[in-house]
């Protein structure tokens, strides 16, 4: 191999390296503004599956736990569950006064639960659902109507203050982020707990944008959980950890891929009684649009 040839190697091999320690400089530099927004005139389909895990026992007094056990309840107490749902928003128009008017469809919501290896299935009485309604200038969507002839007035009220006051899985800063940067979220939740009430906490979520790759940007995230209560005769200890990706598509403005492996541990003593509980739960969500 003559010398020409062996310059010549050298040189695309050193192109390829300034090549790519350009495109990682650049793509590290990349700014941007994310911003979780429904589009008029489209069609969303959402698939979401969640699975959970609780694992629930009690530890003291002797005397009622032999109670419990006598009464045919068997301890540890085992649930498994799993959702699955496909729900549907068709986006219409855009109006003179920015809003445009959309309909959500439930199509599927189905339930399984085992407890203890007794399996249950049951269809959620929102399927079926239709609600129309309309987004508004700022994008937060108003319900007008819902159809549906399985729901009594409290659930329509619960349905109504739920979709209209939490619509953003995400709530993205107001300033653009890079490759590295990241950004806190808490949410409130309540966790049911037979026998006293619920047990609230706050989820706090760190994301960090981990990559850019062409039209999607990817968010890694941790999740810490925290105790949000004071339960009157109950004291009550809760902790947890979870982790997380999530992917927003540049060009649609929406988030299309999400997923979340969560596990809380809760302790609680209701008057002489020791409960333990484990909760583990495993989410994912895809969305189509057309």
């Amino acid at each position: 191999m003559d010398d020409t040839s062996n310059q010549y190697k050298m040189k695309n091999l050193l192109f390829l390296i300034l090549s790519s320690i350009l495109f990682n400089a650049c793509t590290q530099t990349i700014e941007v503004i994310f911003d979780n927004k429904f589009q008029p005139s489209l069609e969303y389909t959402t698939e979401m599956v969640s699975t959970s895990k609780n694992k629930v026992n009690f530890t003291d007094p002797e005397e009622q736990i032999n109670n419990i056990k006598s009464s045919g309840i068997k301890l540890p107490m085992i649930i498994e569950g799993s959702t699955s749902m496909t729900s549907t928003i068709k986006t219409f128009e855009l109006e003179e006064d920015s809003t445009f008017k959309a309909k959500m469809t439930y199509d599927n919501v189905k339930s399984i639960q085992v407890q203890n290896g007794e399996r249950t299935e049951k269809e959620s009485p929102i399927a079926g659902m239709q609600i129309e309604g309309f987004y508004n200038s700022l994008n937060k969507f108003k319900i007008d109507t819902i159809i549906s002839d399985k729901i009594d007035d409290a659930t329509r009220q619960a349905l109504t203050y739920t979709i209209e006051n939490v619509q953003n899985q995400i709530n993205f800063p107001d300033y653009p982020l890079k490759i590295g940067d990241s950004f806190e979220q808490e949410i409130p939740m309540n966790i049911p707990v037979a026998g006293i009430s619920n047990v609230g906490i706050v989820i706090k979520t760190t994301y960090e944008l981990a990559n850019i790759s062409g039209n999607i940007a990817t968010f890694d995230f941790d999740q810490d959980i925290q105790l949000n209560m004071d339960i009157e005769q109950t004291t009550v200890s809760a902790t947890g950890s979870g982790t997380g990706t999530s992917q927003f598509n540049l060009s649609k403005k929406f988030i299309m891929k999400h997923e979340a492996d969560l596990t809380i541990e809760l302790e609680m003593q209701v008057e002489e009684l020791k409960v333990n509980a484990e909760i583990s739960a495993i989410s994912s969500q895809n969305v189509t649009i057309k």
